[in-house]
């Protein structure tokens, strides 16, 4: 309750008055709670920002990502009355166009096209003279032109296979032999092996969901498949892959350099002892071999299984599931992360924006750094030279980081990137020792995009085996496209193989792995991804 309070009036309003020093005190205590609190607010709004960026700004290369980078290599220096101006102006930001480079235009036509050659003829009534219906004459001049054309047909094919009788008198022969039936991956199934190929490379390498393939794309042609049919004979077909898919795996722990990232993939099944439909599919990329692994955990378990008794060096983002492999595999972070942190605080803290461009500019140049020296990776003087810089600017970093963190005036934002940058120091700082080790973790976020894509369009697996099919199918398709080959007619080949050899009791995956597979084994089955030259 409000009370007026009277003073005296020959009341001595000096610090040493009690009453006068009390006040003080609680308005001092009040202020600090003021500022306290004002910290708070301050910090909730800088956590909303980067919350509604997260959620709601585009997914690829966020606006404001894009607006703050923009600005790296740009002066941010302003005079006392800009300042002041400016702060009076609404918080717009007005980006320029970007002028496109206008390329000149050229109808260039691929010479590894096969040629198709038709002759056109003028019909009878157009060989005339218009006036004295006297006839043209043909000469042995010819004017060509050409155009790129695609020709699907589905066909029926018919097998007469022919019967043979025996002329002779033995006994332990058959009177009768018949010629082979051609192997299907599907025993007695309709659909021969490449239409099989075909439908599982559209969903799970084109990322185009089965219903849409049969309501958009085969219907056209005047072909009607059953859902169910088509789901039973991918079962079936996820069989077969399992002997190369577990090769895959084999092989991937014996690499020495990983790329590692997971994400989110739905499974529609219940679990014991799991509420949601949350499972992760984990991708582990290295110069032989793209594993997918499908996995109803994001725990560290993962990692644990497939490359505890691994070494080497991988490279990852800072999730703590990849802490465990630290004893046998060196972790190599990713600086674009680290990039991060600085970007997200510019964007939630618009008062810090020239300290975080700053930290930026430094970090585009070292990796401009970086990037000359792995050029001149095989020129020992030039290497040397960039090396060196590399050094000096890594060197000049952490100094400034170490000096920043030791001022009073530092933001709890600002003081908790650096943190993180010099907690990650020395994995940050792999690729220093390892030339042949990227700062960054692209591979296999750029090996994960095809699986956002797959999400977003049939939204994850109805069955644990389905989840199992793709991991399994994309593993395949990813790792044949690394070495050149053609996704579709790898696995057709392999198929083939597989069929042969008894539905696979007798077959041997070693020649069958996509870095085996000779020229001309590869020039025979066309399985080599055609290279379009243009003329």
């Amino acid at each position: 309750m409000h009370r007026d309070i009277a003073f005296p009036e020959n009341l001595e309003c000096s610090p040493s008055c009690p009453f006068v020093s009390e006040l003080l005190a609680e308005i001092s205590q009040l202020e600090q709670q003021l500022e306290e609190k004002d910290a708070i607010i301050e910090k909730l709004k800088g956590s909303l920002k980067n919350q509604l960026s997260d959620r709601f700004a585009k997914k690829s290369e966020k606006k404001e990502y894009i607006d703050i980078e923009k600005n790296i290599d740009k002066p941010d220096i302003k005079s006392k009355e800009e300042s002041e101006t400016d702060s009076n102006k609404p918080d717009l930001q007005v980006v320029p166009k970007s002028k496109r480079k206008i390329t000149p235009h050229a109808r260039r036509i691929p010479d590894n096209l096969p040629i198709i050659e038709i002759v056109h003829e003028l019909p009878p009534e157009d060989r005339t003279c218009k006036i004295c219906q006297k006839a043209y004459r043909e000469t042995a001049l010819t004017e060509e032109s050409t155009e790129i054309d695609i020709e699907i047909k589905i066909l029926r094919k018919k097998h007469v296979r022919k019967i043979y009788a025996k002329t002779c008198q033995c006994d332990e022969t058959q009177s009768m032999v018949v010629a082979p039936k051609p192997e299907n991956i599907i025993y007695k199934s309709l659909y021969s092996t490449r239409l099989w190929v075909l439908l599982l490379v559209l969903k799970y390498h084109a990322n185009i969901p089965l219903y849409r393939q049969i309501t958009n794309i085969w219907s056209q042609y005047g072909m009607s498949f059953s859902p169910s049919t088509i789901t039973g004979g991918f079962k079936k077909l996820g069989e077969s892959l399992i002997p190369l898919y577990n090769k895959l795996i084999e092989v991937s722990k014996t690499e020495e350099h990983w790329h590692a990232d997971e994400t989110r993939w739905k499974v529609f099944t219940e679990n014991p002892g799991k509420k949601t439909n949350n499972w992760w599919m984990w991708v582990f990329a290295s110069v032989n071999v793209v594993v997918y692994i499908l996995d109803r955990t994001r725990s560290s378990s993962v990692p644990q299984k497939h490359l505890g008794n691994s070494s080497g060096i991988i490279n990852v983002d800072r999730y703590s599931a990849y802490y465990i492999l630290a004893q046998t595999i060196k972790r190599a972070l990713c600086w674009y992360h680290c990039r991060r942190d600085f970007i997200k605080a510019a964007i939630a803290f618009p008062e810090i924006k020239s300290w975080a461009l700053e930290w930026l500019r430094k970090i585009r140049e070292l990796e401009k750094i970086n990037d000359k020296r792995v050029f001149h990776l095989m020129d020992d003087e030039e290497f040397d030279k960039q090396h060196t810089l590399l050094l000096e600017q890594l060197a000049a970093m952490k100094k400034s980081s170490e000096e920043e963190l030791l001022k009073n005036t530092l933001k709890d934002k600002q003081r908790s990137v650096l943190k993180s940058l010099l907690k990650n120091w020395e994995s940050l700082t792999v690729f220093v020792s390892n030339p042949l080790v990227p700062m960054h973790n692209n591979k296999a976020e750029r090996f994960l995009r095809g699986l956002a894509l797959s999400r977003k369009n049939f939204y994850g697996s109805r069955s644990e085996w389905s989840g199992d099919l793709a991991a399994m199918c994309m593993s395949i398709c990813k790792t044949a496209e690394i070495h050149g080959l053609n996704p579709q007619a790898y696995i057709e080949f392999y198929f083939k193989r597989f069929a042969e050899s008894n539905s696979g009791a007798t077959i041997d995956i070693e020649p069958l792995l996509p870095w085996n597979i000779s020229d001309e084994v590869a020039d025979s089955h066309n399985l080599r991804i055609a290279e379009a030259k243009t003329g």
